[in-house]
């Protein structure tokens, strides 16, 4: 497990960092350590929602498929070769 770790920032994200530790007095890794901590639940709950969702849609896939399938026209005769009651001929 980490102890240590080490982030490159984007321009832009490390200006609002400086200027979050600027404004509030705190220390830069605080701040990060801060924002670690309050969100690192959501970003993994976000992570299973997301996983889950694909998997969902994957299986609503295979489901309309099988439903396709079901409610497709039978082939000429398909029905006529597992019918039981076949029509009386003349």
């Amino acid at each position: 497990m980490p102890s240590t770790l080490v982030l490159q920032l984007d321009p832009n994200l490390a200006a609002r960092l400086a200027a979050a530790a600027e404004s509030s007095g705190l220390d830069p890794d605080d701040i990060v350590l801060r924002a670690l901590r309050d969100h690192l639940d959501s970003v993994t709950a976000y992570g299973r929602v997301t996983d889950d969702l694909a998997l969902i849609k994957s299986a609503l896939a295979d489901l309309a498929g099988v439903v396709g399938e079901a409610l497709a026209e039978p082939e000429a005769g398909a029905v006529d070769a597992i019918c039981r009651y076949r029509p009386e001929t003349a």
